[in-house]
């Protein structure tokens, strides 16, 4: 089960499983007096059209980071068509966890490939 918080004023959907003081998207004050949890049965949490149209796949940054360091642009690329098709199901929950891992994916591997780059670019220079 996953446990699914709402903002008591703009109403956007978070993850409650991890501390959480104000609102991610209007930063309301939230303490455990404002907080209103809905706990699913399944992980599927239904928003509206306009939220999950804000989340993003990150689709052409992974596209990139397969050619700056492959292995982790791959994954990046898969979490980011994951991300696509949880937001044409309407699965909020799934959508939010695995934008955030094409994200990160994508930084790692978009940090890792200019590094690489850049050694084997001095490395020329060095010789």
């Amino acid at each position: 089960m996953s446990d699914i918080a709402k903002c008591p004023k703009c109403l956007q959907h978070f993850d409650n499983t991890i501390a959480v003081s104000n609102c991610p998207k209007c930063g309301a004050r939230i303490d455990g007096a404002n907080l209103s949890n809905e706990t699913f049965a399944n992980s599927t949490v239904q928003a509206s059209a306009e939220e999950i149209a804000q989340i993003d796949s990150y689709l052409g940054l992974s596209i990139l980071s397969v050619f700056l360091c492959c292995p982790l642009g791959i994954i990046a690329l898969i979490f980011s068509i994951l991300t696509l098709n949880d937001k044409k199901r309407g699965d909020y929950s799934a959508a939010i966890s695995h934008s955030a891992l094409a994200r990160n994916l994508m930084i790692a591997s978009l940090v890792l490939g200019g590094i690489s780059f850049a050694l084997r670019f001095l490395g020329q220079f060095s010789r």
